[in-house]
């Protein structure tokens, strides 16, 4: 694990580092309130992210938005997951996420602090989720990585 700074705070991450250095990244967020207008340009410009082997952010925290995930990594995308709690002592992705780490197309973020209980994501943290993952997709990739390793 290491620690990185995005938009002026600390993380811990875990996985391929150089993912933040992909020049295709795009944040996966799903609102009610878009259009489907707004969606279908989305769905498409995350499918041409999939397919030119980039890089999906987002905390993947509705249906809709772990399909995208699914889709996208079918199609040949990595994904950078957001987190809402930190690592664990000793942590390791398990079960597919392990090997998505072993292949290079997974890195998951997360604060710093880890907390052993087991709280509901409310709707403030997951809209910072969300907010995250459009800054990190909107970092130029020659800046993205930045941290203590």
């Amino acid at each position: 694990m290491c620690r990185l700074e995005i938009s002026g705070r600390e993380y811990s991450a875990f996985g391929n580092l150089f993912l933040l250095r992909n020049p295709t990244r795009a944040a996966v967020v799903i609102r009610s309130s878009f259009s489907p207008e707004k969606l279908q340009g989305l769905y498409a410009l995350w499918e041409e992210v999939s397919r030119s082997e980039g890089v999906l952010v987002s905390p993947f925290i509705s249906q809709k938005e772990k399909a995208v995930r699914e889709a996208g990594l079918r199609a040949g995308a990595s994904i950078i997951h957001l987190l809402d709690n930190g690592f664990p002592p000793r942590y390791k992705p398990s079960g597919r996420d392990f090997g998505l780490c072993c292949e290079g197309r997974l890195l998951e973020i997360a604060p710093v602090e880890y907390s052993s209980q087991k709280k509901p994501l409310r709707r403030e943290a997951a809209l910072a989720l969300n907010d995250l993952a459009m800054a990190i997709a909107a970092l130029p990739a020659g800046e993205a990585l930045k941290g203590r390793f």
